[in-house]
């Protein structure tokens, strides 16, 4: 039996995310200090590309609103992106800045979408 769709795809706004970064012989208290550092940045422009272009995009806001876990060799993530038709940041941005900004890069991620939601967060399901 199949349901009737709660909303129409069209009002898709946002996605939330559980992002695991692996890495081998980083502790903790490193990736705390690593994660501090670029929110204490004033942005974290990374490039975006579409079909049309390239451009420079600023993640500082969503990666600040991120709720990080922090635990030896092993950093997780709860974070909500944009994910509608006017603007859509693809969830591995938190992998690039990691890369560009503090030079940590993840042996391992993973990656699992947990919500969609509407312009007022309310979910898709």
């Amino acid at each position: 039996e199949v349901a009737e769709p709660v909303m129409k795809t069209k009002v898709i706004t946002f996605a939330s995310y559980k992002i695991a970064l692996e890495f081998s012989g980083v502790d903790a208290e490193k990736l705390r200090k690593s994660f501090q550092k670029l929110i204490a940045l004033p942005e974290l422009l990374m490039e975006k590309k579409t079909k049309r272009a390239v451009r420079m995009i600023d993640i500082h806001p969503w990666f600040e609103k991120a709720e990080p876990i922090f635990e030896e060799n092993l950093l997780e993530l709860k974070a909500i992106l944009p994910a509608g038709q006017m603007e859509t940041i693809n969830p591995n941005c938190f992998t690039a800045i990691l890369e560009q900004y503090v030079q940590l890069k993840p042996d391992l991620d993973h990656i699992c979408r947990t919500g969609i939601f509407n312009e007022q967060m309310q979910s898709f399901h």
